[in-house]
């Protein structure tokens, strides 16, 4: 099989390899479709620390199962998939506790592990969703990303009544604005681009604004009502932005960061969280239950995820497909790896 292996910050190659065999409670997946995010970027530009090179990049993907291991019950050959990413470690309090996602060994596709850019991968059957038989595969793929926002909605307990305010409109932000509509919010989204804020609001955001022309301190100033924001979710991950938002939003909200994994620091106003009684959290990865009803939302096509398809590129052009992501912003929004094989 083709497989593309990050050797090092900024040295993908093709390679070919091996078909990996399953152990016992394994299935092996044809990858048909991956996903290329943000994280995927930080990683090849070396800005993550956790990752663990040389490494296969993808965590988002659909393919279907081509064999399994002689202990797999849950699935068959045949079976159209999806997967999550990640190895937990089942030992530690967390996993002992359900809490398997923020398990703190935790190995995750793409990063620690050997991810989904190359034509085969294994996975435990434990971690596998089935994708409805009409569903698209390119649709399918989006299940993973989709489940981060479900997740993060879920932690911010947003009301019909409810003001938010989405700070960016990457993949992760698009998806939560449709999840925030769906349940009655009035959504204003932020984004240094207006292409993908032409995506927001033809998703249904209701205020679009562009911070490289209106900032966020004009923003609070001049476009909110005195109520101000119920929640803020950011999506962009820039910690002085934050910390800025803890001066400027009402008493009482919820701050949910999504986006911040690169390790920026920042100085943190604690009197301020304290005596405005903040509730500031972050939203990481997701439950299996997070998974199985973002595949719902999809399947039931009550999440759009069409219009955020910018580009889809076959495996052998991946590089270049990287190159366009960091270099062309303006003009591109969730790029599709085409595995083919």
């Amino acid at each position: 099989m083709i497989q593309a292996k990050l050797v090092s910050p900024e040295k993908l190659v093709l390679e070919y390899k091996e078909i990996p065999l399953p152990a016992i409670d394994e299935v092996i997946i044809k990858v048909k479709y991956a996903g290329l995010c943000g994280s995927d970027v930080h990683a090849y530009l070396g800005e993550l620390p956790a990752v663990r090179f040389p490494v296969v990049p993808g965590h988002e993907f659909s393919g279907i199962v081509v064999a399994t291991g002689k202990e797999v019950k849950r699935c068959k050959k045949g079976d159209r998939v999806v997967a999550e990413p990640f190895i937990p470690c089942g030992k530690c309090y967390n996993c002992k506790h359900a809490l398997y996602y923020l398990c703190e060994e935790l190995k995750i596709m793409g990063f620690q592990v050997d991810g989904a850019f190359r034509q085969y991968v294994t996975v435990h059957q434990e971690r596998i969703h089935f994708i409805p038989q009409k569903l698209d595969l390119k649709v399918a793929a989006f299940t993973e990303p989709l489940a981060v926002a479900v997740h993060a909605v879920k932690e911010a307990k947003i009301s019909p009544q409810d003001h938010i305010l989405i700070m960016g409109a990457g993949t992760i932000g698009l998806l939560a604005l449709q999840i925030a509509k769906s349940l009655g919010a009035e959504v204003i989204i932020t984004d240094l681009f207006d292409f993908k804020l032409n995506i927001a609001k033809n998703l249904g955001g209701d205020k679009t604004v562009n911070v490289s022309k209106t900032s966020i301190e004009d923003l609070f100033a001049h476009d909110f009502n005195e109520e101000n924001v119920d929640v803020v979710l950011d999506c962009v991950g820039i910690p002085s932005d934050v910390a800025k938002l803890i001066n400027m939003v009402r008493k009482g909200i919820k701050i949910i960061s999504i986006g911040g994994i690169t390790g920026e620091k920042v100085e943190v106003p604690i009197g301020q969280i304290t005596k405005k009684e903040l509730k500031i959290m972050g939203s990481f990865l997701y439950t299996s239950q997070d998974f199985e009803q973002a595949m719902q939302y999809l399947n039931k096509g009550l999440i759009d995820v069409v219009p955020l398809i910018s580009h889809i590129s076959p495996l052998d052009k991946i590089k270049e497909a990287y190159s366009l992501f960091i270099g062309d912003k303006r003009h591109t929004s969730k790029m599709l790896i085409d595995i083919g094989g």
